[in-house]
């Protein structure tokens, strides 16, 4: 990224900086600075309740962030607490919290748009480093030593079963009655509804456990030193939990997938279907010529075509003639427009009133159309 870029992205970001403070986090002071550290931008000053911490936002010398605007804490004020967070760092050990792409598109957009995004993503991501700080840097509650060494027995192994693995066994226990229910679905309703009613109480139960163990299980992780992190994994103390979660978070990706496929599918057939029921509906069209109707005037059988149709051994069985042969008559184009002779019966959808002769009904006599 060229230097005049980069100033245009320094003067943007202290003007965003300062849109920040609100009645929860205060800005106390901003200024820009060049090369401490490996990086280079604004060092700010953010406070939340009595919590102040350094922050700067600027680019970092490490290529792996080049082009990158980063948010985050300087290896020269990072101190045990920040340490704590264990954050992302950079070739220069600085603490980078997020980081915010700065391509040709950003740098094209309107100023005011600039500003508007600058200023969220700062938001954000000062707002969470409060809470991670504040969450792994609480005050210690003063207890007394011997409830000191009886909260210390938390994690051993007996506890740790008790507390973090069995409300997640008495879950999936749970769970094994219900997958029976459909075996004694149309067989034995009693049996169905025994194996469903005790499947729900246990897995209720499960549940209620793992809710009523947060607490403990808080403590746990603090003795253990578990860190809480953006990755999922981390969530759960418990082993088998991560399996169910991360199987279940599986199984409703597979299920999705599955049902925008059958979704997709649904909609194509209709679609065919639709096109081909409206294609059956339709007059058949063999060219680009206009199609006729055509009726025997002895016989009424019909026909479409662009030219009278050819007899040869066709014949008509209502013909006074020897030869036996149909005298078609064109009585117009093909279209929508249903007309009825009162007479003979003969029905044609025609695009206009028909025509006809004084013979074209029986041989003798000119239809009477009516329009349907």
């Amino acid at each position: 990224m060229e230097d005049l870029d980069k100033r245009k992205v320094y003067a943007l970001v202290q003007q965003s900086i300062q849109k920040v403070s609100n009645e929860k986090t205060q800005i106390v002071s901003f200024a820009p600075y060049y090369v401490v550290d490996g990086t280079s931008g604004v060092k700010f000053t953010a406070k939340k309740g009595d919590v102040e911490l350094n922050f700067f936002a600027g680019f970092s010398s490490d290529k792996n962030y080049s082009e990158k605007l980063l948010f985050g804490i300087l290896k020269s004020e990072s101190n045990e607490k920040i340490e704590k967070l264990n954050l992302n760092k950079d070739k220069n050990g600085n603490n980078i919290q997020e980081k915010f792409s700065i391509d040709k598109k950003f740098l094209s957009a309107d100023e005011e748009i600039q500003k508007s995004k600058v200023t969220k993503w700062f938001s954000e991501q000062i707002s969470t480093l409060f809470i991670l700080y504040k969450m792994w840097n609480k005050s210690p509650r003063k207890s007394k030593a011997p409830q000191q060494l009886k909260n210390t027995k938390n994690s051993d192994s007996i506890n740790w079963f008790k507390t973090v693995e069995l409300p997640w066994i008495v879950t999936l226990l749970g769970i094994v009655p219900t997958c029976f229910c459909p075996i004694f679905a149309e067989t034995n309703e009693t049996i169905f509804m025994a194996l469903a009613a005790s499947g729900s109480l246990i897995f209720l139960a499960g549940v209620i456990a793992i809710i009523a163990t947060i607490g403990k299980k808080r403590e746990i992780r603090n003795e253990r030193n578990l860190p809480l992190t953006k990755n999922p994994y981390t969530w759960f103390v418990s082993y088998i939990g991560k399996v169910v979660c991360g199987t279940t978070i599986l199984c409703l990706g597979i299920g999705v997938f599955i049902l925008i496929a059958l979704f997709a599918a649904g909609v194509s057939s209709g679609s065919s279907s639709s096109s081909s029921t409206s294609s059956e509906n339709q007059p058949i069209r063999t060219s680009h010529k206009p199609m006729y109707w055509w009726a025997c005037n002895y016989c009424g059988t019909k026909i479409q075509g662009t030219s009278s149709p050819k007899n040869g051994s066709w014949m008509c069985p209502s013909s006074p003639t020897n030869d036996k042969i149909h005298r078609w008559q064109n009585h117009g184009e093909v279209g929508n427009i249903t007309w009825q002779c009162s007479k003979c019966g003969l029905t044609l959808n025609l695009k206009r009133n028909p025509i006809s002769s004084s013979t074209s009904c029986g041989g003798s006599s000119s239809h009477n159309w009516c329009k349907l």
